[in-house]
């Protein structure tokens, strides 16, 4: 017996139709990017998304938190999701960014019992994010690649900066937003 899925496509089944979840409301990449970035924004102090560097890895959002990185690739295909598990980095996860790692995807796209052992899952949903599953802290990641990608990072300030070194800038910056705070509250620097 033949069920119409998503996207038209059909599927058989020996014991009947096969049900697919209902098509998700169209999300794009890129918003699911922006969904990631907030969220990770209320549990990093530094959070980057889609960034492009010369590392194998090139996550969708990535932050960091005393001690941990946290990474997010967003999904919104599963045929992407299964692609992902294909890369080098995923095969061998001691050449991965992130203690904790999720993938974020509209409901339905990566179930529970997809994912890689770790991993967690977190679904889009109406502009919000529900955690599925916590991600777990990996075991195996390489904390020279998150190194590497922050130099990157910061490279590309020194860069938009330009000739003050970075050092200098991130003093004065830092002492012009106390001065600032020192003024709002009504006190002298």
């Amino acid at each position: 017996m033949k069920a119409m899925g998503r996207r038209g496509e059909t599927e058989k089944r020996g014991e009947g139709p096969l049900i697919l979840p209902p098509k998700a409301a169209m999300v794009t990449h890129n918003e699911l990017i922006l969904l990631a970035s907030r969220w990770l924004k209320r549990r990093c102090s530094i959070v980057f998304s889609d960034f492009a560097t010369s590392m194998n890895e090139t996550p969708d959002v990535i932050g960091w938190r005393t001690g941990e990185a946290i990474l997010i690739e967003c999904k919104v295909e599963r045929r992407d999701f299964l692609k992902d598990c294909k890369k080098i980095f995923r095969q061998y996860p001691y050449m991965a960014l992130g203690q904790r790692r999720f993938y974020l995807c509209p409901p339905g796209i990566i179930e529970l019992n997809d994912l890689p052992k770790y991993w967690g899952l977190l679904w889009a949903s109406k502009n919000r994010i529900s955690i599925k599953q916590k991600a777990m802290p990996h075991p195996e990641y390489s904390q020279a690649a998150e190194i590497r990608f922050l130099v990157s990072m910061l490279r590309r300030t020194q860069i938009r900066i330009g000739k003050t070194p970075l050092s200098e800038w991130l003093r004065f910056e830092n002492m012009r937003g106390f001065s600032a705070e020192k003024i709002q509250e009504g006190t002298q620097p």
